[in-house]
């Protein structure tokens, strides 16, 4: 039969799957009876507080072997890719020297030597295990891209990042998330409409050169989506 999950602010199906004992998050993403859910939430790492699941009954595995001997055996862990792009105002990659992203249990440090091509491009892409969460992302600039000199100890940029934290699209959460991701500020991320997020979407309009009604009409809700990716 399955019980029901209801998603949690910050869940993803990977998370979601490794919290509730199942080796792979398509386990439950690909059941029967997730068909709608899977309608209504085509990417498995942008959910939205509220949203309801099956976790479906687990499949006991057996495995024959020999007795009266000792046996090996490895379970391989869920993985998942982050991948940022940092761009500046004009949607240009913006050229990185050097970056520091910290987790709760691993540090991951690189440098532009290592990869030109992802440095030059603004690209940080690590591969991390489900444990690891409160990231600190800090980025040094190309020195041709620093208008002043910087200390190397200090990084020109510092973000939190909350891994499952960004709401949907179709949600004015999942709008203003994405607005202050872009550069666009427009205040706490919550799902009020307010002056706040009008000018920003006005703002967004006019540098994407969409005509400045500061309504999330469809052409504006596309580019945002362009803009940001996922």
């Amino acid at each position: 039969m399955g019980t029901t999950y209801i998603v949690k602010q910050g869940d993803y199906l990977a998370k979601i799957a490794q919290k509730n004992g199942y080796h792979n998050w398509r386990t439950i993403y690909n059941h029967k009876d997730n068909t709608s859910f899977r309608q209504k939430r085509p990417n498995p790492n942008i959910l939205l507080a509220g949203d309801k699941l099956i976790l479906p009954d687990k499949i006991l595995k057996e495995v024959s072997c020999q007795t009266e001997k000792r046996h090996t055996f490895r379970l391989k862990t869920e993985k998942i890719k982050l991948k940022i792009v940092l761009k500046d105002m004009a949607g240009k990659g913006i050229s990185y020297k050097k970056y520091l992203l910290e987790t709760s249990t691993k540090t991951y440090e690189r440098t532009q030597a290592e990869d030109l091509f992802l440095a030059r491009k603004g690209i940080v892409e690590e591969t991390l295990s489900l444990e690891e969460d409160n990231l600190k992302l800090k980025v040094w600039l190309d020195e041709m891209e620093s208008d002043e000199q910087n200390n190397d100890d200090q990084p020109h940029f510092e973000w939190e990042i909350k891994l499952g934290d960004l709401d949907p699209l179709e949600e004015i959460s999942g709008i203003k998330a994405r607005l202050n991701n872009l550069g666009f500020t427009c205040g706490e991320v919550d799902n009020n409409k307010d002056e706040h997020l009008t000018k920003a979407i006005e703002n967004f309009q006019t540098w994407h050169s969409i005509k400045p009604s500061g309504k999330l009409d469809l052409p504006t809700q596309k580019k945002i989506a362009e803009q940001h990716g996922s």
